[in-house]
């Protein structure tokens, strides 16, 4: 079928994931109770795509991915025609501005006391293990320091029980959200089952410094070690070896925080917003050829 004029379709394609016995699953973090609750699942490459997803988006004029891994993925899955539109941040909302000391005093921490910080699903698949591991090598070297988890989960209760000594601060939403981001200084982010990952580019414009592995918003929007650090391959123990790296020099956190927020400006809706029209007026005008 001849692509409708005009007609885009949004890919929110996730790559399948396997279980550890390698049986297939669609549904992420799906639990089946003979596996470890903390072990995350790993996106593994998805040749058996849904052919009825396929014909869809072949039948639009376009599809637009958020990466450009994804939109590699998708072209290389025969998706038709596919463009990169990244996801914007709300850099009004999420800026070192938001900063609070009495948010910090109310944690318990002073200006030169670090703190990490986790926003999102409190869940196996966020691989939260890893999290925890990392904090306690920053930990080591730094032991004023303090972990601080935004969000809730399968796992909040275990994680409280077994880190007494770990802030949770529940679900936040609005400057809420804005001033506990940019009221910590490290951002943890050890998932490896994301699409994108806004959480990454929402701590980037809060002028945190990021630790995440070296995929999705991670890959598209770090340059490591100057507005973050990439983690490289998949285990826990790069992702801890980078976190403590890291946290040697508090000047280093800073320099990285800022560099990160700098950075995300030039992720604000207005420029995702006309990278868009251009990609219409770009469809309109081959219509017209």
């Amino acid at each position: 079928a001849r692509p409708h004029p005009g007609t885009f379709g949004s890919s929110l394609f996730t790559p399948p994931q396997w279980s550890r016995e390698g049986a297939f699953s669609s549904r992420i973090g799906q639990a089946n109770p003979r596996e470890d609750p903390w072990r995350p699942r790993v996106p593994r490459p998805a040749d058996g795509a849904c052919p009825d997803l396929r014909r869809f988006h072949r039948r639009t004029r376009c599809t637009l991915a958020p990466t450009r891994t994804l939109a590699e993925q998708l072209d290389a899955l025969d998706f038709g025609q596919v463009a990169v539109l990244p996801r914007g941040v709300d850099t009004q909302l999420f800026s070192p501005r938001r900063r609070c000391r009495t948010l910090r005093t109310r944690w318990g921490v002073g200006d030169d006391q670090l703190v990490c910080l986790y926003v999102g699903r409190l869940a196996a698949e966020k691989n939260m293990a890893a999290a925890v591991a990392a904090f306690r090598a920053v930990q080591q070297q730094r032991p004023d320091s303090l972990f601080v988890l935004v969000g809730g989960g399968p796992l909040h209760e275990t994680l409280k029980r077994d880190n007494p000594d770990f802030v949770f601060c529940g679900m936040q939403r609005g400057e809420s959200l804005a001033r506990h981001y940019a009221s910590g200084d490290i951002f943890l982010f050890p998932s490896q089952t994301e699409t994108f990952g806004n959480v990454v580019t929402e701590a980037m414009a809060s002028g945190l410094a990021v630790v995440a592995y070296n995929q999705a918003a991670a890959r598209e929007h770090i340059s490591n070690w100057e507005t973050g650090v990439l983690v490289s391959g998949t285990s826990t123990a790069t992702f801890t070896d980078a976190a403590r790296r890291v946290c040697r020099d508090i000047n280093q956190v800073r320099r990285i925080g800022s560099g990160a927020a700098v950075y995300a400006e030039s992720l604000g809706w207005p420029g995702v917003v006309q990278r868009f029209a251009a990609l219409v007026r770009q469809q309109i005008a081959e219509d017209r050829l």
